[in-house]
């Protein structure tokens, strides 16, 4: 049997990277045997373990203080295949060390290969974000999609704005994270009836949309994968919306201190001049419409509908796009590193 550890935390980590690496593991070795370890995150929805039981061969999910349980005091599993994929790498480095398995490692952003028997980090020419993506063909492709995102903050905060700024167009579909909960997703089908409510089960539920109405995150990249225009919103109405790494992170979540800096800082978002969808951020352009902080339904309904109405902008969007399509398969290589490296029979 081969044994595959991954170590992972927030929602756009689990379903962007975890779930791809499962499929490909699962038609690679038939005889895989998954386990998912959640490591503490303050992203986090409370849904992961769910989720992550639902992928390819993944046999068991284990929590985040079981996590550090195994990863900290003692373990039984046997000697495999770790997988670092989200937050802080000290807990995979450990567990690696304690079944003398080998590690492999992917990060956004820039950390030190110590410990890692091999470690790709996200350019534009390797984006694990990006495996599996099967395109619709554009002829094929129409209406409007709403992505309220993950957390239930997003879904209490920016999908009421959402469905006020579509509220002129035809053919809507809002598409639930994968992180909502069964009741969440039953609540909003009941309160929007004559809205089409489905939930992502596949990232490739997003390709046969012509268009997308998003929140900042995961979502904005992988809707430039797919060559999807969208327009994106940030609001700062209720600060509750609000969470951040770190140390500020950890103050926001402070009883009486922590509202008042969710406030301040939902001010400062909405006066600071940056780009903050993915696509946007890598391209240094506002290729696609953001629109951040206290705005109005008015005047950016109307700028939404002229979006949704501009072809001509679609098309040039949907070329800047190409830019940013991958050049190699991060799973491919890491498929041939293990075949080449690691006994799994």
């Amino acid at each position: 049997m081969a044994h595959f550890y991954i170590f992972t935390n927030s929602p756009g980590e689990v379903f962007s990277w975890v779930s791809p690496i499962c499929d490909a593991l699962g038609k690679a070795y038939p005889n895989a045997n998954i386990h998912v370890f959640l490591t503490p995150c303050q992203y986090a929805t409370g849904e992961e373990a769910r989720v992550c039981q639902s992928f390819t061969k993944v046999s068991k999910v284990h929590a985040p203080m079981e996590t550090l349980r195994h990863a900290w005091l003692g373990t039984t599993h046997e000697p495999g295949v770790v997988f670092f994929l989200g937050g802080d790498p000290i807990h995979a480095k450990r567990f690696s060390k304690k079944t003398n398995s080998r590690l492999l490692g992917y990060s956004e952003n820039s950390i030190s290969p110590s410990g890692f028997d091999a470690l790709t980090i996200r350019s534009l020419g390797a984006d694990l974000m990006a495996e599996g993506i099967v395109l619709t063909p554009n002829h094929l492709r129409k209406g409007v999609v709403l992505l309220p995102g993950s957390r239930p903050e997003h879904l209490d905060v920016a999908l009421p704005l959402m469905i006020q700024l579509s509220q002129t167009i035809s053919d809507i579909t809002i598409m639930l994270s994968p992180f909502t909960s069964p009741k969440k997703a039953r609540d909003i089908q009941k309160e929007y009836p004559t809205h089409s409510v489905v939930v992502m089960r596949s990232i490739n539920d997003l390709s046969r949309f012509k268009i997308a109405l998003t929140i900042p995150g995961t979502n904005t990249m992988q809707l430039a994968y797919f060559s999807i225009p969208f327009m994106m919103i940030l609001p700062t109405h209720q600060s509750k919306i609000l969470r951040l790494n770190g140390l500020m992170g950890l103050l926001l979540m402070v009883p009486i201190l922590g509202p008042g800096l969710k406030y301040l800082a939902c001010r400062v978002l909405g006066q600071k001049k940056r780009l903050y969808a993915l696509p946007n951020q890598l391209l240094n352009k506002a290729v696609c419409p953001e629109v951040v902080g206290r705005f109005s339904i008015d005047l950016t309904r109307k700028k939404f509908e002229e979006f949704v109405n501009n072809s001509q902008l679609h098309h040039e969007i949907s070329d800047k796009f190409k830019a940013l399509a991958p050049t190699k398969s991060v799973m491919g290589d890491w498929l041939n590193w293990l075949k080449t490296n690691v006994n799994l029979s």
